[in-house]
């Protein structure tokens, strides 16, 4: 999530100005800075991520101040950059705190969960790469294996499948400015349209 405040600073001459007046300044201008967020998620296309984050952007007013909020998962993390670890989200298979991030092959995919079954294939010697996650298909076991019975129902990779997701113990990912305007851009933005609207007001 991504959040922006907007405040009224500097000197402006309130005794001419009702309360009012300055939050509605102030709203005009945090909507202009909205849109200017929006219309540049809207810039970069894609299938559907920027469009999801220009439709989770939200202004709200508190008074004298306006917040502009991005509330969409991962949009900070393609602006600044960062690595991820698991731990943080659910895992769709166990329901306990993932302890590996799972990557989909193909683009638009849903959660591990919504394919099973999968096989587990461990991957070793690769920098992060843990494992890999196949097509499957359930089977009965013809042999005893330590103590579980024969005759158990396991998973086995299914002929020719297909890699479904790589399992990987951390991802890093490089920053991409371009996902939100300048910040300095905005604020020459929100002041010429505080001044815009102080010079209307002023002549009234």
């Amino acid at each position: 999530m991504i959040e922006l405040m907007v405040k009224i600073e500097g000197e402006i001459p309130k005794r001419l100005l009702r309360e009012q007046d300055v939050e509605r300044l102030n709203a005009r201008a945090a909507g202009k800075m909205q849109r200017a967020v929006v219309e540049n998620f809207e810039s970069l296309g894609g299938e559907r991520f920027y469009k999801d984050a220009a439709d989770a952007t939200r202004l709200e007013r508190h008074g004298a101040e306006a917040e502009i909020r991005v509330e969409h998962r991962g949009v900070r993390l393609r602006w600044k950059g960062g690595v991820v670890k698991p731990g943080a989200g659910v895992s769709s298979h166990t329901g306990r705190a993932t302890k590996l991030l799972a990557i989909p092959d193909k683009k638009r995919m849903e959660a591990p969960g919504r394919y099973r079954p999968l096989f587990f294939m461990p991957v070793k010697g690769r920098p992060h790469l843990r494992g890999l996650l196949l097509e499957g298909e359930e089977k009965v076991a013809e042999r005893k294996w330590k103590d579980k019975p024969a005759g158990r129902a396991v998973i086995e990779p299914k002929k020719n499948g297909a890699v479904m997701f790589r399992l990987v113990d951390e991802t890093e990912h490089a920053p991409n400015p371009r996902v939100m305007p300048v910040r300095s851009v905005l604020g020459e933005l929100a002041q010429r349209d505080m001044l815009s609207g102080l010079r209307v007001l002023l002549r009234k």
